[in-house]
C-alpha cells in the first residue's frame, strides 16, 4: 500500500497538537474519541488514523476501494470543499492537474469561507463565531446555516475537518507573523 506521508495534509496534520487532532476527528469526522486505535496512539499515528479516515470520508466508496487508504490527493479535497463554497452554480476553475499549488488552493477555500460568512459574521456573538470557525451551525436557525455555506457543515464531515485544519494553521501564521514583525524576522512556513 502506498502511504504519501509527506504529502500537504500530513504536513499539515503533524502540526497539530494532540488536542487539535481530536478536535478533528471528534468534532469534525465524527469517531468516537475512546476509540483504541486513536486513544491509545502515539501522535504520529493518530496523524495516520486521522489522515486515513478524512481521505475514506471524502472519497466515493467505490473509488476507495480502488485506491489505497492515504491516496485520495489533498489537492482533490481541496478543490471539491472550494467547488461547495463557490457561490452559485458550477464550479471552481480547478482541477487536480493544473498549476495551481496546494497552498493557493487553501487560500481559496479560506477566502471563499469568509465571503459566504463575511455578510453575517459582524452579527454572530463570539460564541457563535468560534462554532462557525469549528464546522458548527452557529445559529439555531438551520436555514441560515444552510445558506450562508451552501451546505450543512455537521453533515459534511470532511468540509467541517478541511475548514476546520485550514483555521487553525491561518491562525498559527497570523500569530508567529506578529511575532516575527516584533523580532524584525521572516514569519509563518510549512
Amino acid at each position: 500500500m502506498r502511504m504519501p506521508y509527506d504529502d500537504r495534509l500530513f504536513t499539515l496534520l503533524r502540526g497539530l497538537d494532540d488536542k487539535e487532532l481530536r478536535h478533528i476527528w471528534v468534532d469534525c469526522l465524527k469517531q468516537c474519541p475512546e476509540q483504541k486505535v486513536f486513544a491509545q496512539s502515539s501522535h504520529e499515528e493518530r496523524v495516520v488514523w486521522v489522515s486515513r479516515v478524512w481521505r475514506t470520508e471524502h472519497g466515493s466508496f467505490v473509488r476507495n476501494v480502488m485506491r489505497g487508504e492515504h491516496e485520495f490527493p489533498w489537492k482533490q479535497i481541496l478543490i471539491d470543499v472550494a467547488d461547495k463554497l463557490r457561490p452559485g452554480l458550477g464550479w471552481t476553475p480547478y482541477t487536480l492537474n493544473d498549476a495551481h499549488s496546494e497552498t493557493e488552493l487553501e487560500r481559496v477555500v479560506l477566502d471563499l469561507y469568509d465571503e459566504r460568512l463575511g455578510e453575517d459574521w459582524p452579527q454572530l456573538t463570539p460564541e457563535q463565531q468560534r462554532q462557525a470557525l469549528h464546522g458548527r451551525n452557529p445559529k439555531s436557525d438551520k436555514n441560515w446555516f444552510s445558506a450562508a455555506i451552501g451546505t450543512v457543515l455537521p453533515h459534511d464531515k470532511s468540509m467541517a475537518a478541511t475548514l476546520t485544519l485550514l483555521t487553525v494553521y491561518e491562525r498559527r501564521c497570523w500569530v508567529a507573523s506578529v511575532q516575527s514583525q516584533a523580532r524584525g524576522s521572516s514569519s509563518c512556513s510549512t
